[in-house]
């Protein structure tokens, strides 16, 4: 290479934004050799783009670089590219086909929905569909045997599709895999190990769900807003509290100003007692706990977290519970249970509360951000620890927290260290610090869940 050419690679910027997309006379985008990343928004809208060959250099293409690009029919993109972010050809309807490379390790969410693909998009591997063709006028497709992962949208929108046949040993069905499809029925295959939340939303035709897979694998807000859906667990009708969950419907609810009576009860032996029982997952011990709180005395607070614990008892399955759950519902319709705490684990909660009810962990003078059940079985957890400072541009002081993952009855899981960072954006920023965390975290509970095999009905 010339000394000109080593000063003109040089002078490339690593990255590709809004101000040098260029697109040439003939319809081709201008991304010169050495770009290392097309940036978000870079191409979005621009009507004279209609072809796209991305250098080898290349390694990550931003949020919606290519959206809206009308009257783009043509792109190449390179090996070595690793990174897709989310609706990167979001709406363009004359893109029929692409071929993703096998560098490819991350395709985010909604990245070819509204474009005009011939065929289903696959990984090169062929275990992960990303995109079925929303115009496909066939009612029914059978997912090929060999896919594990449904990505994030991958049938959304479909409308003329009324059945999907999913293969043994899919693994895992990401959220919002099926919005908005005319799906009437569907057997979760026995393999799979998570349906995230939202994977089935607004899908107002279904009505039947076989679930030949164990109940850790249908996470809270599954079937939301599916109105006439009824699920089915291994030939059984699931009951009515789990079914409520799945659709997401918290049959919980707050009073207004319920406070946590004084005189630390919390601290007695037996209340630390049953506490530690809840804490492994008995659903006999969260009834017995119940009955124990109520008899703490006449305070509101103690029968909500009666509440509480009797309803978080049903959705373990015990029958007891179940049948109060029921019964509570039909003396009580259109009527939210009492409880002094929502059962979806997502709210901001003071840290008493949270200990008043049972929760061992939390700390009576802090206040936390509780992130909900994930697929994997984990609860992040947030709270304010205090402050530091100067801050970065010389102003005031910086706020840090602390950041942990839980397990499902919200108590540490061991290896898995606490995160210490100064904000919710800084948490992005050391997002592979957070993800390591929580891989930690979601380890250690398979393997729990491997060692001791339940004879219980697992929370759905």
């Amino acid at each position: 290479m010339s000394d000109y050419e080593n000063q003109r690679s040089r002078a490339v910027s690593p990255v590709l934004g809004t101000k040098d997309a260029v697109v040439d006379e003939q319809g081709a985008a201008v991304i010169p050799a050495g770009t290392r990343e097309i940036f978000d928004m870079a191409f979005q809208e621009n009507p004279q783009l209609i072809r796209v060959v991305l250098p080898d250099s290349v390694r990550k293409v931003g949020s919606r670089a290519f959206a809206g690009c009308e009257n783009l029919r043509e792109v190449h993109l390179n090996e070595g590219l690793e990174i897709l972010e989310g609706n990167v050809f979001n709406g363009c309807p004359r893109l029929e086909e692409l071929m993703l490379p096998a560098s490819l390790r991350q395709v985010h969410a909604y990245a070819f929905n509204h474009t005009s693909f011939r065929a289903p998009v696959y990984d090169r591997s062929g275990t992960i569909l990303y995109h079925y063709p929303e115009q496909a006028p066939v009612t029914f497709f059978a997912v090929p045997q060999g896919v594990q992962r449904l990505a994030h949208g991958a049938f959304l929108g479909c409308a003329a599709l009324e059945e999907v046949r999913l293969p043994e040993g899919l693994e895992v069905i990401e959220r919002e895999a099926f919005v908005n499809t005319a799906i009437r029925s569907i057997t979760i295959p026995s393999s799979v190990k998570a349906v995230e939340g939202f994977a089935f939303w607004n899908c107002r035709n279904l009505v039947q769900v076989e679930l030949l897979c164990d109940g850790h694998t249908a996470n809270a807000y599954a079937f939301y807003q599916c109105p006439g859906v009824r699920l089915r667990q291994q030939g059984q009708e699931v009951p009515l509290p789990q079914q409520l969950r799945l659709q997401g419907v918290d049959l919980l609810g707050v009073p207004d100003k319920l406070e946590v009576p004084k005189g630390n009860f919390w601290n007695k032996r037996a209340f630390v007692a049953h506490a530690a029982r809840c804490a492994q997952g008995d659903p006999v011990a969260m009834l017995e706990f119940a009955t124990y709180l109520e008899s703490l005395g006449t305070h509101p607070f103690f029968s909500c977290a009666a509440n509480f614990w009797r309803y978080r008892s049903s959705l373990y399955g015990e029958p007891a519970a179940t049948r109060w759950v029921e019964q509570w519902m039909s003396q009580h319709p259109q009527q939210r249970i009492p409880a002094a705490m929502k059962s979806f684990l997502l709210d901001n909660v003071d840290g008493l509360r949270l200990r008043a009810l049972g929760f061992l962990f939390f700390d009576p003078q802090r206040n936390y951000r509780l992130n909900g059940l994930d697929c994997d079985g984990i609860v992040q957890v947030c709270s304010w620890s205090g402050w530091d400072g100067p801050a970065e541009d010389g102003f005031g002081r910086e706020e840090l927290y602390d950041w942990w993952y839980l397990d499902e009855h919200l108590t540490p899981l061991p290896g898995v260290e606490m995160l210490h960072a100064y904000s919710d954006h800084e948490a992005c920023v050391l997002r592979v610090r957070f993800e390591a965390q929580h891989a930690a975290a979601a380890r250690t509970v398979r393997e729990r869940r491997q060692r001791k095999p339940s004879t219980r009905r697992e929370l759905l």
